[in-house]
Formats: C-alpha cells, sequence, structure tokens
C-alpha cells in the first residue's frame, strides 16, 4: 500500500472519514451557545453571542480546510478509496 507522508504522519481513508466527521462539530457548539443563551438566567450579552460565532466560523475553517487538504493529498496519491484490508477491518468491527 502506497502512504503519503504530511506534517509527518501517514494520512488514510480512515482519517479522512475522520476529519469528515469532525466537520459535525458546528452543530454541537451552536447548541452549546442556544443552551447558554436560553436555558440559563443571564443568557449571553450581543458581545458575547458575536465572539463565539466568529470563534466558530474560525474553527470550521480550519477543520474544512484541514479535510480538503486530507482529500487533495489522498486523491493525488491514488488512496482515496480505502484499501481492501481497511474495509475488511471496518467490517469486522462492525460485525464483531
Amino acid at each position: 500500500m502506497r502512504s503519503f507522508m504530511k506534517y509527518n504522519e501517514v494520512i488514510r481513508s480512515k482519517d479522512l472519514i475522520d476529519s469528515v466527521d469532525s466537520l459535525y462539530r458546528i452543530v454541537d457548539d451552536l447548541r452549546m451557545m442556544i443552551e447558554r443563551e436560553f436555558d440559563t438566567v443571564d443568557g449571553l450579552s450581543e458581545d458575547t453571542k458575536l465572539n463565539i460565532l466568529i470563534g466558530i466560523i474560525g474553527l470550521h475553517k480550519c477543520r474544512f480546510n484541514k479535510t480538503r487538504e486530507m482529500m487533495e493529498a489522498l486523491r493525488s496519491a491514488n488512496e482515496l478509496v480505502p484499501s481492501e484490508d481497511e474495509i475488511r477491518s471496518d467490517f469486522e468491527l462492525e460485525s464483531g
């Protein structure tokens, strides 16, 4: 199996899947903000809300860029499709 080195680590298809999954964290981040705003007595000031949203936007951009870089690295190394060993290993974990 060929591997592509980037940032001193081997990028595999599973790494890309994990990175894509991390993009969903924005939902948890927004839920936390909503909970803090509506489920507490104090709520959030306008400045705090804006700062939280700016931070969430910045984090999401970083996660997205990392995912795109991983996808491009795998695609250029012709490893975007998981190997038979990876598929077999994932199947064994699910059926185990």
